[in-house]
């Protein structure tokens, strides 16, 4: 009987079948016929969608400068956010500048004091002035020192004021 049952089955899928349309052309000609476009669906729509605005909020939220030079970062800084930091032409070579950067809500000046990085953080919130922070308002605005040592905290300020 479980024989007869496979002898059916394998007989009914077995058997013989028409080609589909076309079939002998093909093998003749194997070039790929033209493709249909292919339909978007919605999913794909929503991927390619968050992508484009991902990449917009992202790239030119965010823009940055590399460079020790207190002129040209000064320029950058003008150019890109509107604030005139008066960074000294020449600085104690105990400080050297490294770059900034602009985001969407501050600006930010990367430095180092002798061998430790430090950052004058220019918009956003005021912060709590501590030991190796120190904030003030200035023309509407919120600067921010801040530095991983207190020492370094008062040679900072020689990015723009002397001694």
């Amino acid at each position: 009987m479980y024989k007869d049952w496979v002898e059916t089955a394998l007989a009914h899928e077995l058997r013989p079948a028409a080609a589909p349309g076309g079939l002998w052309q093909r093998i003749r000609d194997p070039r790929p016929a033209a493709r249909p476009s292919r339909t978007w669906n919605l999913g794909a729509l929503a991927a390619c969608a968050a992508l484009v605005l991902a990449t917009v909020w992202l790239y030119p939220g965010r823009r940055e400068i590399r460079s020790s030079d207190s002129r040209q970062i000064r320029a950058w800084v003008r150019t890109t956010s509107g604030v005139d930091v008066p960074l000294k032409a020449q600085l104690p070579a105990h400080i050297q500048l490294t770059g900034a950067r602009f985001t969407k809500a501050q600006t930010e000046i990367d430095y180092r004091v002798r061998d430790r990085a430090g950052r004058l953080i220019i918009g956003g919130p005021r912060i709590a002035s501590n030991s190796t922070v120190f904030s003030w308002t200035m023309d509407g605005r919120v600067y921010t020192l801040a530095c991983g040592d207190p020492e370094d905290l008062r040679l900072s300020c020689s990015l723009c004021h002397i001694g």
